[in-house]
């Protein structure tokens, strides 16, 4: 069968447009036949795009409207720490493995081997000073202790 270029008309299920090709829905894939798949409109609301492989397996091409998911699988390697950090195992960002570190659901950051900043330097401003004079300013954590 031979096609000449613009629009024409192969059956009533089948037309091709000049920007387009139209398919009419239908409810399920035709019967299967060995060496060829089938690409069809599926008659749901709205209407989806479908390939059968001559198997008989549906592929499932769009989802009310956007693409359909991937095939599935699995992400494996991880350990069974809940909420661990996911990171990449080697170079090529194609593996993931799981850390220490852990982030709660409430958004607290944790980790076995944290030891944050070995030096640290604040800047302290003093806004008012007793008759007493100062001799030695010590800060613990968020505390700052001033000794006579």
């Amino acid at each position: 069968m031979g096609f000449k270029p613009g629009k024409g008309e192969i059956a009533e299920t089948f037309k091709i447009s000049d920007g387009s090709i139209k398919i009419k829905e239908q409810a399920n894939a035709e019967a299967d036949e060995a060496a060829f798949g089938q690409l069809w409109v599926k008659s749901n609301t709205p209407c989806d795009l479908f390939f059968t492989d001559d198997t008989g397996q549906d592929v499932r091409i769009t989802n009310d409207g956007s693409l359909a998911g991937g095939g599935g699988g699995s992400l494996s390697g991880l350990g069974s720490t809940d909420n661990a950090v996911l990171r990449a195992n080697g170079t090529g960002g194609e593996t993931a493995q799981g850390s220490a570190a852990t982030i709660s659901d409430a958004g607290v950051v944790s980790g076995s081997s944290y030891t944050g900043f070995a030096t640290r330097t604040e800047k302290v401003e003093v806004t008012s000073v007793s008759a007493s004079s100062a001799q030695a300013a010590t800060l613990s954590g968020s505390a700052v202790t001033i000794d006579n």
